[in-house]
């Protein structure tokens, strides 16, 4: 058989036709994936609630609780994650073959997660290991949306007109930064384990502060990456 090449393969990539089409499709899919991989979450929990025909319902959901607390933890990560790309892309006029791999690999990392939390909950003790896949999992994702934030800024036409000031970075570095420190932590200091992630809250008040600082300085103060 033939090889068969596309036309993103043969033309540059500033040649290549981009359509608002395109757009939603990159978006609706990424929903969608995302919708899978938060479904996915209560599938442990289904084999739990089985459980209580045989066994007292107090009894059962004591001894899941690391399993519905991952479930629990890693549902609020993968929304977090979600009202994120949502605002991001909101603000997207088009985009770049580039962004769309990017973007894949930010859904590789999404995911993931549910994978890294069946290894959380079913973990016997504190292994370094699981811990780290797991806040290492995460680290990627923001990492990678970040990337996404900064290609997006730094693309030609890819932002609606005016929205440049609303797509600030400072906050995704520092989120990134913090979760770094977070994943060196539940990996070589592994009775911290999962509280490491408390790090992240640190990032909002930082970011303000570093705000307000830049607002006595003048005008063009950064805005929050919320």
């Amino acid at each position: 058989m033939g090889n068969i090449v596309t036309d993103a393969e043969v033309l540059p990539a500033s040649q290549t036709r981009r359509t608002s089409r395109g757009l939603d499709r990159l978006v609706n899919f990424s929903d969608a994936t995302m919708a899978i991989a938060i479904t996915l979450l209560i599938l442990p929990l289904v084999d739990v609630a089985n459980q209580i025909s045989t066994h007292p319902a107090r009894e059962v959901l004591a001894s899941h609780a690391a399993t519905l607390a991952g479930f629990a933890i890693t549902f609020a990560v993968i929304g977090r994650f979600w009202l994120i790309h949502h605002r991001v892309f909101e603000l997207v006029d088009s985009y770049t073959y580039a962004l769309a791999r990017v973007n894949l690999l930010w859904l590789f990392c999404i995911v993931s997660l549910p994978f890294a939390a069946n290894l959380l909950s079913n973990s016997p003790g504190n292994e370094p290991l699981v811990y780290g896949i797991y806040v290492g999992t995460i680290l990627v994702t923001n990492a990678s949306m970040g990337l996404m934030e900064w290609m997006i800024r730094r693309g030609p036409h890819l932002l609606h007109s005016g929205c440049e000031e609303q797509l600030g970075l400072f906050q995704s570095v520092l989120t990134t930064g913090l979760l770094l420190i977070a994943l060196l932590l539940a990996v070589f200091v592994p009775v911290v384990n999962l509280y490491a992630l408390l790090l992240i809250f640190a990032g909002r008040p930082i970011g303000i502060l570093r705000n307000r600082r830049l607002s006595r300085g003048g005008p063009e103060a950064s805005n929050l990456t919320t």
